[in-house]
């Protein structure tokens, strides 16, 4: 198993911790099998409609960048892997899914921010999106099924693991990098580039012994200028003025900053025997040489910040913490709310042993409350919260950041549109309509109390109503159910109730959930006045300040179970891999079984996730990932923090058929 657990730190992937909602119960057909529900097409479109979306609102949904600028486009392409391969091939590892469509070449949910807010001259921008976790694929047969809205497996910690290690180097491997960015966008033009930086890159990788006296005068500044832009970038005060400025004015802060030194530089860069030495190229360049060197170390002081700035958001924990052993969340999971709060509020860190599963989507539409404790009813705050968590950069002071909000809000307004998954009878099988009818009584009998079944009308929405309009014309069909009743994990509603700013004995203190209320509400109100939204529009995009909650609760979510069988692996915390197993008593459930392999099993509802069924050149390999409810070390069997797969003992008493008629008519919900 991997060792290194990266806690995506997000006053958003926070809200990852579980959206749900409802949608409207689709019609039978004359099979018995659940139809896809007919939604006419925009008259110019020429789209086919799949779960209620158009093509196009498709590819807006998978490409549109929320403003989280992860990392610029030219160096997210030209970064490469251990083995020299590009570090965009076999996005499949991080459990990605391709886009062959997409222009920029990049898979769903990554995005290309053509404009970042604040940047000029803009650098287009790599953005992950919700998309990347929120589109899952089921293979079957040997088709592959996209399902939008469903949750996906991607591995967001290996995917942020692994390109802090790859974006991590030394001067001279940077120099060399900016070379091959240079060669990608020369061949855009037709031109050559690099030269210049491989003979920088081939002197600043020598040893001293090997340099000629000037070429080491020169190396040895360099360093010494590259280990103060290290101890700089580590400055926040240096940070905001990305957010808040632009990247010229972070530059003008460095070159103020460090004016001697550079000009030491480019003193030793004119001394050096650079005309028969590895910089000959430099010869060329004369005066114009200095200038040269200067943006390179600015590229460089860039590129730290950068990377620091992600490397704080994401922070990076070698297996334990507080005295606990932090569970690797894995494909599909995350432990967002423990990680905005070892960010924001560092000294009042919980450990983040509290990884939940990425929510499916297409009950959103029809959602008052938000996440699987229902924390807020604010659909825009937690969105922006997501963005920075994912990347957009916000000052901490001013709350200023790269998020665009008019984004966020027709993404939204396009997941208004989204129709869930139909059960795939060609693939999957058709559904067996006696045993379904009678586990519809079952249903009726055992679970309806908690997953209550939607209206059979369907609600329009009006892109021009206010959400408080809107809101008002929902019924909240979610029931929060108390953690003593359901018995599931309980580490995602305990982290959640630890108070900010606590004696050592944890007494006093303010509600964790007020302070992120604060956040949440500062960083929305900052966006509106950044991106000039109106206070009309802003009604349209959010309800008013007064009506938004964080409520703190006791228990979670039980929702509508409409497409349920799309949603696996199953509870809050993923730790059930199927259906079928979800029926069993907790000490029949597996106590260990492996994610990401995406063949789906249509008898348990569920993927395949025993190793027997799981071919052997593919079980080693990322994204699969083996989740342990029980971790064996030194002989000793431990429950594994926030990965309990008890509780939620409804329908275990149950007979075989009977499940199996259950789960039959789950097929059709």
């Amino acid at each position: 198993m991997r060792r290194i657990v990266v806690t995506i730190a997000l006053p958003a992937v926070l809200f990852f911790g579980g959206c749900g909602g409802s949608t409207v119960e689709s019609p039978v057909d004359n099979n018995g099998e659940a139809a896809v529900e007919k939604t006419d097409p925009p008259a110019d479109s020429g789209m086919n409609v799949v779960q209620g979306l158009t093509e196009a609102e498709r590819d807006f949904f998978f490409r549109t960048s929320m403003g989280s600028d992860l990392f610029p486009v030219p160096w997210l392409k030209a970064l490469t892997r251990k083995d020299g391969s590009p570090f965009l091939d076999n996005v499949e590892r991080f459990g990605l899914i391709a886009d062959p469509s997409d222009p920029s070449g990049l898979p769903i949910g990554l995005t290309v921010d053509p404009d970042p807010r604040g940047v000029r001259p803009a650098i287009p921008m790599v953005g992950v999106s919700c998309a990347a976790c929120h589109v899952g694929r089921a293979t079957a047969k040997g088709k592959s099924i996209l399902l939008i809205g469903a949750p996906n497996l991607f591995d967001l910690n290996a995917f942020y693991s692994e390109l802090f290690e790859r974006a991590s180097m030394d001067p001279a491997a940077f120099v060399k990098f900016l070379g091959k960015v240079a060669e990608n966008e020369a061949r855009k033009v037709g031109e050559k580039a690099g030269g210049l930086f491989d003979g920088l890159g081939d002197l600043l990788g020598k040893a001293e012994d090997k340099l000629k006296t000037g070429e080491k005068t020169f190396s040895q500044k360099w360093r010494e200028l590259a280990r103060k832009i290290d101890e700089s970038v580590k400055n926040p005060e240096l940070l905001r003025h990305y957010a808040t400025d632009s990247i010229d004015a972070m530059k003008d802060t460095f070159n103020k900053l460090h004016q001697t030194d550079f000009d030491e530089l480019i003193e030793a860069l004119k001394n050096s025997e650079i005309a028969e030495g590895s910089l000959k190229e430099f010869a060329a360049l004369k005066d114009g040489a200095g200038d040269r060197i200067r943006e390179i170390m600015l590229d460089f002081a860039l590129f730290k910040a950068r990377l620091q700035y992600l490397k704080d958001l994401n922070k990076l924990h070698q297996g334990e913490m507080g005295g606990k052993t932090l569970p690797e969340p894995g494909p599909g999971r995350i432990d967002a709310f423990d990680g905005i709060r070892d960010l924001v509020f560092p000294d009042d860190v919980v450990p983040p042993t509290a990884p939940v599963s990425f929510p499916h989507l297409w009950q959103v539409k029809q959602t008052i409350w938000f996440h699987w404790d229902d924390n807020t009813n604010s659909l825009m705050q937690r969105n922006i919260g997501q963005a920075v968590g994912m990347g957009a950069v916000f000052d901490p002071k001013t709350f200023s950041s790269t998020v665009k909000p008019a984004n966020i809000d027709k993404l939204e307004k396009t997941l208004n549109r989204l129709d869930a998954p139909r059960w795939p009878a060609a693939e999957f099988g058709a559904i067996d309509l006696d045993a379904a009818k009678r586990g519809e009584q079952i249903y009726a009998k055992n679970c309806v109390e908690c997953h209550k079944l939607y209206p059979t009308e369907k609600i329009v929405f009006d892109p021009a109503e206010t959400v408080e309009a809107r809101n008002g014309r929902i019924k909240n069909l979610a029931i929060i159910v108390d953690l003593a009743k359901i018995g599931t994990d309980p580490n995602r509603v305990n982290n959640f109730a630890i108070n900010v700013g606590r004696a050592a004995d944890g007494s006093g203190g303010k509600p964790f959930a007020q302070a992120l209320a604060q956040i949440a509400a500062n960083l929305e109100k900052q966006a509106f006045i950044d991106n000039n939204i109106s206070k009309s529009d802003q009604l349209l995009m959010d309800l008013p300040e007064s009506l938004v909650k964080w409520p703190t609760n006791h228990g979670y979510s039980a929702r509508p179970l409409v497409s349920i069988w799309a949603t696996a692996p199953y509870l809050h915390n993923a730790s059930v891999p199927t259906i079928r197993d979800l029926l069993d008593p907790p000490d029949k459930r597996p106590k260990s079984f492996y994610v990401g392999y995406r063949e789906y099993d249509p008898v348990k509802l569920g993927y395949v996730s025993d190793e027997e069924h799981i071919p052997a050149d593919v079980l080693n390999k990322p994204p699969i990932f083996k989740f342990e409810v029980v971790s064996t070390k030194n002989g000793v069997a431990t429950p594994v923090e926030g990965n309990s797969n008890a509780g939620h003992v409804y329908g275990v008493d149950l007979s075989e058929q009977e499940k199996k008629d259950l789960i039959e008519y789950l097929k059709k919900l």
